[in-house]
């Protein structure tokens, strides 16, 4: 109260006068000196009051200086009683959108608008916006932060969709008081119908700040006529911010141009603390630019797989468009799995996070490939993709058997048209492991290496198709040597 009283005092002394007022003084020698310089008649200046009587000047200055502090101490006071209201009743409380835009911070009426209005240094608000969020799981995560010259005391999440009649609040405190506060929060899209979620943050100290977050130009939305609309800004100042929604499409699917050049495609899922899936292309793997996408499939709808799978539908697949692309040059992918208490197992299951691998299907069955798994950004990666495919990630028992290395297919017809059946696919090696492919009299006709494309196409080294027939082939892997034939026909 005291500190207070002094900070106040000494923030209104360009009003009353140039004294200055000491941290080290009392109380009482505060309001003394406010006292002296209020007094015209003390600092020698000729306003009309200097012929009054000493004594009643000396009350009118005093009575002034006092209500002028009782004034700010109050706006202080109200602020933070403003604060605490937003705090005991801003929580999940619903508003309808036709009633939006509203005052800042709409759950406590027009009193914060003045508050607001006292206090013109925002809050800092930083967050990465979510780009996507999965139809499947519908779950939405939200991390941020909060920072300012003064603690923090909470922080409002508004959200609704696009089937919603409401706005939805969360708030969250800031339970330490501190003046940069880390929050992350998640929510549940209850409308299955939802295609679109939106949601803005509002950010408040412990004295009455507030900032914003869309707080940067951009692709936003905002609520005319009851409804949530499309906006484009280039500039945003700090009254705009109150109205602004992120928009984020609910959706499967995620189309990317990729060139020539190369870059990388992504599918996300609304959650920065699970993986993101994603396909990196080097420079020249094509010869033009393509609409690369990636869509999330749903496990249930799809083949069973077979050994060395352990369960019968995969966890999570994917597929990757355009089908049957090949590349010039091996491409890296990623499959995203869900581990969102970071218990080292896959959500809903209870299969471990390092038993998953990564399969492909081959228009009849699926195809063990292998991949490395990382759980610490909850994804299986695979270095050297050739083709589009459909992708999937079963989990599969700790060690894999000589069958388990074997191609599946036993005749391929690469001089046919129908580009079907054309390459014998060698799945789960490593890089340093080795294929050879013989002829019958023993002559090695073709060598393909685990940095190359690991299908066989039917050609010798110099790029000619063999002849039909009986063709071995041997795959080195370690010290282990796995052997099979496969028939070449035209």
């Amino acid at each position: 109260m005291l500190k207070k009283l002094k900070k106040i005092i000494t923030n209104i002394k360009g009003l009353w006068g140039t004294a200055v007022i000491d941290s080290s003084m009392t109380a009482k020698q505060s309001v003394s000196v406010c006292s002296k310089i209020a007094s015209p008649a003390k600092r020698g200046r000729n306003d009309g009051n200097v012929n009054k009587p000493k004594a009643y000047r000396f009350k009118i200055s005093f009575v002034v200086a006092l209500l002028s502090l009782l004034s700010l101490y109050l706006i202080d006071g109200y602020a933070k009683h403003f604060v605490y209201i937003a705090q005991k009743n801003g929580r999940n409380t619903p508003i309808k959108i036709s009633d939006h835009p509203l005052p800042v911070s709409f759950t406590i009426g027009d009193a914060m608008s003045f508050v607001a209005s006292v206090n013109l240094v925002p809050v800092t608000v930083a967050h990465d916006p979510l780009q996507q969020i999965s139809p499947f799981n519908r779950m939405v995560c939200i991390k941020a932060s909060a920072s300012n010259d003064y603690p923090l005391s909470h922080v409002n999440i508004y959200y609704s969709t696009d089937k919603d009649t409401e706005i939805s609040t969360q708030t969250i405190i800031a339970s330490y008081r501190t003046d940069y506060f880390v929050f992350t929060t998640t929510m549940t899209i209850e409308n299955s119908s939802a295609q679109y979620f939106y949601y803005r943050m509002e950010a408040v100290s412990t004295n009455g700040k507030h900032g914003y977050w869309p707080n940067t130009a951009g692709n936003y939305a905002e609520v005319i006529k009851g409804k949530f609309s499309d906006i484009i800004l280039k500039t945003v100042d700090f009254s705009a911010m109150q109205y602004l929604f992120c928009k984020v499409p609910i959706s499967s699917e995620n189309t990317s141009t990729i060139t020539n050049k190369g870059g990388t495609a992504y599918l996300f899922t609304g959650n920065p603390y699970t993986g993101i899936t994603s396909i990196e292309v080097p420079d020249g793997a094509i010869d033009s630019s393509i609409n690369l996408k990636i869509t999330e499939l749903v496990p249930s709808t799809l083949a069973d797989g077979s050994p060395p799978a352990v369960s019968q539908k995969p966890v999570y697949a994917y597929s990757f468009e355009p089908e049957g692309l090949v590349f010039k040059k091996p491409a890296k992918i990623s499959l995203a799995f869900e581990d969102s208490n970071d218990n080292d197992y896959v959500d809903g299951t209870s299969y471990p996070d390092t038993s998953l691998r990564m399969f492909w299907w081959d228009g009849v069955a699926w195809r063990y490939m292998g991949g490395d798994v990382d759980t610490t950004r909850d994804v299986v990666s695979y270095d050297r993709i050739t083709h589009f495919s459909m992708y999937a990630l079963f989990p599969v028992a700790s060690a894999l058997s000589s069958d388990d290395y074997r191609p599946k297919e036993r005749i391929i017809t690469p001089a046919t048209v129908d580009t079907k059946n054309d390459y014998i696919n060698f799945s789960a090696l490593a890089s340093d492991d080795v294929v050879n492919i013989y002829d019958i009299t023993g002559k090695r006709i073709r060598q393909l290496s685990g940095n190359a494309n690991l299908a066989w196409d039917g050609k010798d080294e110099n790029g000619k198709l063999v002849e039909s027939g009986l063709y071995i082939y041997q795959i080195k892997k370690g010290k282990d040597i796995i052997s099979g034939t496969v028939v070449v026909a035209k």
